[in-house]
């Protein structure tokens, strides 16, 4: 299957074919992981209970960034 990556205000983004919103029962608002892998990109959906537990963890790393980056050395 292709797919041709398109403007979307000041971002690019993709368009997925309503099979695959379908199977993967995505709706406008969805959360997808995106992995870069040696071949390209996989896409995950993100299920509710993740999506609340990947929000905490962003809004920790993001409120703690310079924490993270000592901690890191």
């Amino acid at each position: 299957m292709k797919t041709k990556v398109v403007k979307v205000g000041n971002s690019l983004g993709i368009r997925l074919a309503r099979e695959i919103v379908a199977r993967m029962r995505l709706s406008e608002g969805s959360l997808l992981s995106i992995v870069e892998t040696s071949s390209g990109i996989q896409l995950r959906k993100i299920e509710p209970d993740d999506a609340e537990i990947i929000t905490f963890a962003d809004k920790v790393f993001s409120s703690n960034d310079e924490l993270f980056r000592l901690l890191s050395k």
